[in-house]
């Protein structure tokens, strides 16, 4: 008869610290080699997606800290080892993810820094230290969550929030052209001494803004779907004179077949 197998003696402190060290270690690594995700074009508002993952986060080391406490000091039966081999995967997963994401917003980056700072403090050396691999990792995640939610703010701030759904594709290429023209206007203003340096500098300020005044309606415009062939000839002038101006002429060659393209398409359905 086989002999019963016997259950293995809890791991020591030490092993457990090295076993922990070794997975964060590897979340970290993996965290670094990840760029921050774009933001600048998403919307403002909503739930913060780090939040859920700081919550998961949290609750996967809550579940581990409680199986840990209810062995301490007896030996783990082969369900409870497996168990844990369990938590910790969810562990590592958990971190692995909230080290990967961005926060999309200032509550989102103060929960995210508060949460870095706990994930820090339980694993302090006895002596308050933390290795310097950690910190680096860490320091790398929060420079980029600080700098995609600074980002993400700018660029909500600076540019202007239109409301052009009522426009048509002729309306909205028309403002387009006059917004363009505008531009060049001021810009050519900015040459004349006699406004001064302040002058010139509130000019430059001007044509940046209509450049983000542009820059809305030309976003606008390309969403569109024409329904004649004359609207979607409207829509290619404007747009490909938008490339034209930034000397994009591969963009606007292929622009202008496609054009082509879809206009001999609806006048042949016409």
């Amino acid at each position: 008869m086989a002999a019963a197998r016997k259950p293995r003696s809890t791991p020591e402190l030490h092993e457990r610290a090295a076993a922990t060290k070794a997975s964060a270690e590897k979340v970290m690594r993996r965290a670094a080699q990840n760029p921050p995700p774009d933001l600048a074009s998403a919307e403002v508002s909503g739930t913060d997606p780090v939040l859920a993952a700081i919550e998961a986060h949290r609750q996967a080391d809550a579940d581990m800290l409680a199986l840990q406490g209810r062995v301490a000091g007896r030996p783990m039966s082969p369900r409870e080892f497996e168990l844990e081999r369990r938590l910790g995967q969810a562990q590592e997963a958990a971190a692995d993810r909230l080290l990967t994401m961005t926060p999309t917003s200032l509550e989102g980056l103060h929960a995210y820094v508060c949460e870095m700072r706990r994930y820090l403090a339980d694993r302090r050396h006895a002596d308050g230290s933390l290795d310097s691999d950690w910190l680096n990792h860490a320091f790398t995640s929060l420079a980029c969550a600080a700098e995609a939610v600074a980002t993400r703010f700018i660029h909500s701030s600076a540019v202007p929030r239109l409301d052009l759904a009522d426009m048509t594709i002729r309306q909205l290429a028309g403002l387009l052209d006059c917004f363009r023209r505008a531009v060049d206007s001021y810009g050519m203003m900015t040459f004349l001494t006699i406004t001064g340096d302040k002058g010139r500098t509130l000019l430059n300020d001007e044509c940046e803004h209509l450049d983000l005044l542009c820059e809305v309606v030309r976003s606008e415009l390309r969403a569109r779907k024409p329904q004649t062939a004359w609207e979607a000839g409207l829509q290619a002038r404007a747009l490909i004179r938008e490339l034209t101006e930034a000397d994009e002429w591969e963009d606007a060659a292929a622009m202008a077949t496609r054009a082509a393209v879809e206009m001999s398409r609806m006048q042949g359905a016409a």
